[in-house]
């Protein structure tokens, strides 16, 4: 057996070899100075070589070593597969972790630590076990852990901060994050439901979802992630909003207090707005040609809304609306139908005239009396008057209409007039009545003997009556010709008297 060399101090001797070869045995022995006496040989060692334990590999469970602050870091320490028995080790920025905080699995060995402070450095080793010698590992590579602050809660908001809708109508949600220079992605939730990518869009800090209203009462809430160093890192969620849903309003109904639609430049025009009953607050709105008309001009009661105008220019059109309170919230109904005015031009007042310009005719000659009107072509319908009666007598013309008495007699004489009619869209119009003329009716020269027989009343039936004949004279001259005007009937001041004897 070759001699290894040896170092020697007091009684003991220390040889050093590499070991090799598994299985080498070892011996010694030893000799006194001066005679070479030498000892016998010791009993043999053997040496078992085993393989070195490799180097172990660290790993975070976030692969972008990414953390929030107090977030819960898990360091797994590898090591390739071979069936000794092990112990691991960790290490944060040199100094051995806990035992308390670590297990060991098979060739995985698990660290769960706290994320604390930004920068902090991981490594870790493990001890092999062979025949009862741990045998040590290499250390590891070092992780660094990155911290970052918590994401803080973001506020969600609707663009309707009464929150109330109308079935139907564009719900939009904003969901805003602190401002950071961040990338970020929103999340929205219905209840506790995810709503669709294709919903929303982020632009900055400000995630916006836009959805329909639906079913009242329905919650909505919304979270963001933010990246970090290639990890998205989750916000908390928001606070909840609720949505109201309320019936929309119904269509008004607008009306012209004529139902033609027909006025007179300048008239007043009364046009009402109403509603299908509901218990609701209304403001109501009137429009002519699009533009509002001044709230003065209008008044509300109940569910009817009422205008009044100026009828002005031909044409014009109204429409209406109304607004209702929920919640807070006023609402806009759909706009009513369209009502046009037509304006009309005030009728003119008639003119009338006799063929005679003096007014006097004889008893038995024609009376001819004509109603015109100037500067109005439109058909119409004429009327003649004596004193407050309307005569039998109304025919349809355009400007000219004449009246004639073929034979006249002394109950013909007193005041005539004229009016007209005009129909414009089925509303008529009567013009103002025309000055008065006189028609006077002068009788013979010579008396006229004219014998009228009284016809008795129902009270006079049973009595006695002597009737007198009468003579028909005109209007006397003399001072000393007394009459009784008691029961005169015209102006010729013919008297009939019954006598009662």
């Amino acid at each position: 057996m070759p001699r290894l060399h040896v170092t020697t101090k007091n009684n003991i001797g220390t040889a050093h070899v590499t070991v090799g070869t598994d299985g080498e045995q070892y011996s010694c022995a030893y000799s006194v100075n001066g005679r070479r006496i030498y000892s016998p040989v010791s009993e043999h060692v053997m040496v078992t070589i085993t393989a070195p334990p490799s180097k172990p590999v660290i790993r975070l469970d976030q692969w972008t070593g990414v953390y929030v602050v107090g977030e819960r870091v898990t360091i797994t320490c590898s090591v390739t597969a071979d069936d000794r028995d092990k112990n691991f080790h960790f290490y944060r920025g040199g100094q051995n972790l806990s035992l308390s905080q670590f297990t060991t699995k098979y060739d995985i060995g698990t660290a769960r630590v706290t994320a604390g402070t930004d920068g902090e450095q991981y490594s870790c080793a493990y001890s092999a076990s062979v025949n009862g010698r741990w045998i040590d590992s290499p250390l590891s590579e070092h992780v660094m852990v990155t911290i970052t602050a918590k994401l803080s809660k973001p506020v969600i908001s609707l663009d309707q901060w009464t929150k109330v809708y109308v079935f139907g109508e564009r719900v939009t949600i904003t969901c805003t994050a602190m401002a950071d220079d961040r990338d970020k992605m929103f999340y929205f939730y219905r209840g506790n439901q995810d709503l669709s990518l294709s919903q929303f869009a982020t632009k900055y800090d400000i995630g916006t979802a836009r959805v329909t209203a639906g079913t009242d009462g329905e919650q909505y809430s919304c979270a963001y992630s933010a990246s970090v160093n290639g990890r998205w890192i989750d916000s908390p969620l928001s606070e909840h909003v609720m949505v109201t849903i309320t019936a929309p309003p119904s269509k008004p109904v607008i009306r012209l207090d004529q139902w033609t639609g027909v006025y007179v430049v300048g008239e007043r025009v009364t046009i009402t707005c109403s509603v299908t009953a509901d218990d609701r607050d209304k403001n109501f709105h009137f429009y002519r040609g699009g533009q509002n008309l001044s709230l003065s001009q209008f008044t509300t009661k109940y569910d009817i809304g009422t205008a009044r105008v100026t009828a002005g220019t031909d044409g014009e059109q109204y429409s209406c609306a109304y607004s209702v309170s929920g919640n807070g919230r006023w609402i806009d109904s759909p706009l009513s139908e369209h009502v046009v005015v037509t304006i009309t031009d005030p009728l003119k007042t008639p003119v009338i005239y006799l063929d005679q310009a003096t007014g006097v005719y004889a008893v038995g000659q024609t009376i001819t009396m004509t109603c015109t009107v100037t500067g109005d072509n439109r058909e119409k319908m004429f009327y003649f008057y004596k004193g407050h009666q309307q005569l039998p007598f109304n025919t349809s013309s355009r400007n000219t209409e004449t009246f004639t008495f073929p034979n006249s007699g002394l109950s013909h004489s007193g005041q005539y007039r004229c009016q007209y009619r005009v129909t414009v869209r089925s509303r008529q119009f009567d013009s103002k009545q025309s000055q008065a003329i006189t028609v006077a009716i002068e009788g013979k020269k010579e008396n006229m003997r004219e014998t009228r027989n009284a016809v008795p009343s129902r009270e006079q039936n049973n009595e006695h009556l002597t009737y007198a004949d009468l003579i028909l004279q005109t209007n006397p001259k003399g001072e000393d010709c007394q009459r009784d005007n008691s029961h005169a009937q015209s102006e010729e001041y013919t008297l009939y008297a019954a006598v009662k004897l």
